[in-house]
């Protein structure tokens, strides 16, 4: 994309030749935010909701949409491929969360309010009105407000349209997760994590970002370290009550705090086949419901090519990894003998143990 320098105008507005000048600047913005925010020097550190998660989920998003356009051109605009690269960049850039002592991080997850009513509650009290998807909506949205031609002075975006800016709210509402224990076709349980606003209607920008969010690391490869360190990232971003203890020096945990460190561990590192087995399921029917894609002459044909994508074997291949790892560190680790046991385990999910 063509290189540009925006120029400021009066009040709040930023000055552009052309859209792609706005994309550049807002994408810019937006990598510069999730470093500011989430980045290691950041003001709410993270290890997995980093900025090259968000490009990651850039990049493979901005690839579905190419596949189908490739074979359906009609379906997918020029805008759609520019702009998804925008919505994937702000899709998490709010990450708020409550911290309470001695637990896990307590994402303050939401689209249309808090779904624990507890939660909601401390989320309220705390200052927080809405729940992080909305809010990175909405952020983007007060981004795109601002870009304005400089040949006319009109806005670069119609966001003066409730068509355009709910279809925005949309697309990033559909990488909301919800999370539960359920039956696999094997008949064991697996982690569930579906999107429920990611429906049959939604548009295909919001089926390429949530495809690529949840999916990506888990079905676009089978080499399983890029889904383990996915993975082993989320535990060490979400467990923050290891973090807490381990303040104090792994010397000094008691028996039964090293026993629930390696627990939650290894129960975290088990629930990752179901979560892999799950996601092939669930790709699986996102392809044979949307209506976009199946509208099309060629439905047959664009889901061929997405599943060589985002493939069954990928999903398979990583399952079978996470199983054979989680076995091991069971049988290793499953009954800690000491700190040095313990320190072992972290060192294999990424903690950095002196």
């Amino acid at each position: 994309m063509e290189q540009f320098e925006a120029r400021e105008s009066e009040g709040n507005k930023i000055v552009v030749e052309s859209i792609n000048e706005a994309y550049l600047k807002i994408n810019e913005g937006a990598r510069k935010i999730l470093n500011e925010r989430f980045g290691s020097e950041g003001q709410d550190p993270m290890e997995y909701h980093v900025r090259e998660h968000s490009e990651n989920v850039a990049k493979n998003a901005r690839r579905v949409l190419e596949i189908v356009k490739e074979i359906d051109p009609g379906l997918v605009s020029d805008f759609d491929l520019d702009f998804v690269a925008s919505e994937s960049l702000y899709h998490d850039i709010v990450q708020a969360s409550l911290r309470p002592k001695g637990q896990p991080r307590k994402r303050l997850r939401g689209f249309e309010g808090f779904e624990d009513e507890n939660l909601g509650k401390a989320a309220r009290a705390s200052g927080h009105t809405i729940g992080n998807e909305r809010n990175s909506a909405e952020e983007l949205l007060k981004e795109l407000e601002k870009y304005v031609y400089h040949n006319n002075g009109a806005g670069v975006f119609q966001t003066e349209s409730g068509g355009f800016r709910q279809e925005i709210l949309m697309d990033i509402a559909a990488t909301y997760p919800d999370f539960m224990m359920a039956d696999l076709p094997d008949g064991t349980k697996g982690l569930k994590i579906s999107q429920r606003y990611l429906t049959p209607d939604s548009s295909l920008r919001a089926f390429a970002i949530a495809s690529a969010d949840l999916r990506g690391d888990v079905g676009t490869g089978s080499d399983y370290g890029k889904f383990r360190n996915s993975g082993n990232a989320e535990l060490r971003e979400t467990q923050d009550q290891i973090k807490e203890k381990l303040t104090k020096g792994i010397q000094n945990l008691t028996s039964e705090e090293m026993s629930e460190m390696a627990k939650t561990v290894i129960n975290f590192k088990k629930a990752q086949r179901g979560f892999a087995l799950w996601q092939k399921i669930l790709w699986n029917e996102s392809l044979a419901t949307n209506k976009i894609i199946n509208g099309s002459a060629k439905a047959e044909e664009i889901k061929s090519r997405l599943k060589q994508f985002i493939k069954d074997e990928n999903f398979e291949a990583n399952a079978s990894a996470a199983k054979k790892e989680s076995e091991e560190l069971e049988k290793k680790y499953g009954a800690i003998n000491g700190a040095g046991d313990l320190a072992k385990l972290l060192k294999r999910v990424g903690y950095k143990i002196e």
